[in-house]
């Protein structure tokens, strides 16, 4: 389903579009956490990573999520090299960025300590 989803936002919005690098992100955080699919979350994360690098350059508070993402995908199939060069990037971009832009407002972060959302509000996200 979420493929599709991906496919109907190509055709709408095109490859390189803002909205899907975040349905491509999204999907790898399924694969990564759910299905521990990693070599898929892999790829998903580096196309979401490039999709907001592309629209947004280097120091875009979003790219934290996919950065995160890859770096328990990388811990996950113990990939050490990748992983610190994600750690890296990681540090970088929270530097860059001067820590939290948001303060007071709710939380966005990827929580590791939390049951996936039922498959409909991931669709109403979407669309």
């Amino acid at each position: 389903m979420h493929l599709e989803c991906i496919n109907i936002k190509k055709s709408l919005f095109g490859n390189g579009s803002a909205e899907l690098g975040i349905s491509l992100s999204r999907l790898a955080y399924l694969y990564a956490f759910n299905k521990k699919t990693y070599k898929k979350a892999e790829s998903y994360y580096k196309e979401s990573i490039e999709i907001s690098l592309k629209n947004f350059g280097p120091k875009h508070d979003g790219l934290k999520y996919d950065y995160e993402g890859l770096i328990h995908v990388y811990d996950q199939l113990n990939d050490m090299e990748n992983y610190g060069l994600y750690k890296s990037e990681l540090a970088t971009l929270k530097k860059e960025s001067g820590g939290p832009k948001n303060a007071g407002t709710k939380d966005s972060s990827i929580s590791l300590d939390t049951e996936s959302e039922p498959i409909t509000n991931l669709i109403m996200l979407l669309f």
